[in-house]
C-alpha cells in the first residue's frame, strides 16, 4: 500500500494511508544505503500481522529542503527553520 509520512520519531514513522495512520519502521536497506526517510515522503509499505507496517520503498522526491535534516521538531512534526533563522546569530 502507498502512504505519506506525516511524522517520524526515533526510527518510527507515522504513515497516512487509505486505511488511516499506520506506525511503521523502515527496512534496514535504507540505513545501509544512506537513505533518510523524511516527513512528506511518499512510500510503499506492507502491513504486518500486528497491524503496524514496514516501509519497503520510497518514491522519488519532488523537492527537498537542504536544511530538512536539521532535527528541529514542532508538535511532533519536523519543522525546518528558514535560512534566515538558521543564520540569525552570525
Amino acid at each position: 500500500m502507498t502512504g505519506l509520512i506525516t511524522k517520524g520519531i526515533g526510527g518510527f514513522y507515522y504513515v497516512l494511508t487509505d486505511e488511516g495512520i499506520i506506525e511503521a519502521k523502515g527496512r534496514g536497506i535504507f540505513k545501509k544505503d544512506g537513505i533518510t526517510l523524511a516527513v512528506g515522503d511518499v512510500v510503499e509499505l506492507e502491513k504486518t500481522e500486528d497491524g503496524k507496517g514496514v516501509i519497503n520503498s520510497i518514491y522519488p522526491r519532488k523537492n527537498q529542503s537542504a536544511d530538512c535534516q536539521c532535527g528541529y521538531l514542532s508538535g511532533g512534526f519536523r519543522a525546518c527553520p528558514s535560512e534566515a533563522e538558521l543564520h540569525a546569530d552570525r
